[in-house]
């Protein structure tokens, strides 16, 4: 078996605007190129670039699978393929190494006045805004796989575990989020970061073994450092690269089977309190600091 480590949700940054790529470190380079390299320092041989709801004309949340492709094709290091429109393949030519990207999307769901999050791979062109029957038909009706994402971080999104139940057979599997990564103690009982504490994650498991569905672990790479904290492990020879849409199916089928093996790690406590407490509470929402920035240089 040739093992292949395996990222169905990330981000790398929180977007692609000016002021997050600034933020993580980014600015003034070729994105394609740098994410390349981090999927490579951490051993990851296929990614999918999630995209999401949002943006303001200073911002690029969304189609950045297709952003970074386009990055790649000014790259004179770095090779560049298309598969179709769900996949691309990026090579570092001084090693020969490449990675795998797939279009990917954070599904924005509403239901009644709650809006809630699942993520597929495969598209980043799902009408957002749907409720929940018309997201899962939809999704049926195209072929692509979903899946809760954070489902049990009811304050960041998440379908909570009366949904989770209700629909678990629309599901391809459930997820275990690498950004549910606070201690349990003395995060527990705290608000804002209660629903971040990896008994989260140990619930999504229980849950998992009681109504028999198999998990994925994602690393939902908000900043460069969390990019392969979390992970599933494919058989490489199972997968079929000769096009994106084969990846995909190919990645639902060995997920389906119980071939696909999770590796449930965790951002780090540090990084993540780096990320939500003091970049986005503290100097976004709190000091206004990305609207003075942006302001100034944009």
């Amino acid at each position: 078996m040739t093992e292949i480590k395996v990222n169905l949700h990330g981000y790398v940054a929180p977007s692609f605007g000016a002021y997050w790529l600034k933020r993580t470190g980014l600015a003034g380079r070729n994105l394609a190129e740098a994410i390349t390299d981090l999927c490579i320092d951490k051993g990851l041989g296929v990614y999918a670039l999630t995209s999401e709801q949002g943006g303001d004309g200073r911002e690029h949340c969304e189609e950045r699978g297709k952003y970074i492709f386009e990055q790649a094709t000014k790259s004179r290091d770095y090779a560049s393929a298309k598969l179709d429109d769900v996949a691309f393949a990026i090579r570092r030519r001084r090693d020969d190494k490449e990675v795998y990207f797939i279009e990917g999307q954070t599904l924005s769901v509403v239901e009644g006045d709650r809006k809630y999050e699942m993520l597929t791979f495969g598209s980043s062109s799902v009408p957002y805004g749907m409720n929940f029957h018309d997201t899962f038909a939809y999704l049926a009706d195209h072929g692509l796989p979903v899946i809760p994402e954070h489902a049990l971080s009811e304050s960041a999104g998440g379908i909570g575990e009366e949904s989770v139940i209700r629909y678990i057979d629309k599901f391809l599997a459930l997820e275990h989020n690498a950004q549910m990564a606070l201690p349990n103690f003395p995060f527990s009982s705290m608000p804002k970061f209660k629903d971040f504490t990896r008994a989260k994650n140990s619930r999504v498991m229980e849950i998992a073994e009681e109504l028999g569905k198999p998990v994925v672990a994602n690393d939902d790479s908000n900043w460069p450092s969390y990019m392969g904290a979390a992970y599933t492990v494919f058989d490489k020879d199972r997968l079929r690269f000769v096009s994106g849409r084969g990846l995909v199916d190919s990645i639902v089928h060995e997920t389906l089977a119980w071939r696909a093996k999770p590796f449930l790690g965790h951002a780090s406590t540090t990084d993540f309190l780096n990320w939500v407490g003091y970049e986005l509470m503290l100097r976004e929402k709190a000091l206004g600091c990305k609207k003075r920035w942006e302001r100034k240089h944009l």
